[in-house]
């Protein structure tokens, strides 16, 4: 509900929420890639009938990002590696949340079609590693721009985040064994989805409110805290070795 009434999936959140139950990284991508998918789908029918998405504005973050989140998902990383790229994705995360309206001139860095293709490449591998649709990237990124009102915002992260989702996941299944028991998470993909689409109600009627992002963005910080310090020890002894 919260994450889908600022356009997101909730992927950061629901692998911070599975990282404290210490379940094994497979699992975790698996039921992400899900719920992300379930969210951002039921809000882009309502984007589209909205009509809140112009391609010929955004196809340059689209290009690489849906490649590149295929490969990413292919990456077979160690649960300690896993876990501490994680916590660093969650750290980055929550600090674009609460800083990307600060300073609205970095946009300039990115106003050009080729770094808008290059930066969502990046997004999109970073996202597949992970398990995440890269959502909560790109909108940070998209506030800092003066071209784009935050509805659009809202519509084109979700999409952003939709077709990463199925990319990542993709590449997630056919490099991989798919761990097939989460779908016995049955009762969360249930959950996400009336969330998200309570979430999108406000969206489209001009309900959310700014204190959401905040209080998201502490929680995650605090969790991805917890995995990176928990598990970067684990990473350099066995770069060491």
């Amino acid at each position: 509900m919260l994450y889908a009434s600022a356009g997101f999936g909730g992927g950061s959140t629901y692998l911070a929420l599975l990282s404290t139950v210490h379940i094994d990284g497979g699992f975790m991508r698996t039921v992400t890639y899900a719920c992300n998918m379930i969210v951002t789908g039921q809000s882009n029918v309502n984007y589209f009938k909205k009509r809140w998405i112009r391609w010929k504005e955004v196809w340059p973050f689209f290009l690489l990002s849906v490649p590149f989140a295929f490969l990413g998902g292919m990456v077979r990383l160690s649960q300690g590696m896993y876990l501490a790229l994680l916590g660093l994705v969650l750290i980055v995360s929550a600090a674009w949340m609460l800083f990307s309206n600060k300073n609205r001139s970095a946009w300039g860095i990115f106003n050009t079609q080729v770094a808008q293709i290059g930066v969502g490449g990046a997004i999109g591998f970073l996202s597949g590693v992970v398990g995440i649709g890269g959502g909560i990237f790109l909108s940070p990124l998209l506030h800092s721009s003066k071209d784009f009102e935050a509805d659009k915002i809202a519509a084109i992260s979700s999409v952003f985040i939709f077709v990463n989702a199925f990319a990542g996941a993709l590449g997630f299944f056919l490099n991989q064994k798919m761990s097939w028991i989460a779908f016995e998470a049955w009762p969360l993909f249930l959950a996400v989805l009336f969330g998200g689409l309570i979430g999108n109600f406000w969206t489209v009627s001009g309900k959310r409110k700014q204190w959401i992002r905040i209080v998201t963005a502490v929680l995650v910080a605090i969790v991805g805290l917890r995995l990176f310090v928990g598990n970067i020890y684990q990473v350099l002894e066995a770069l060491w070795n």
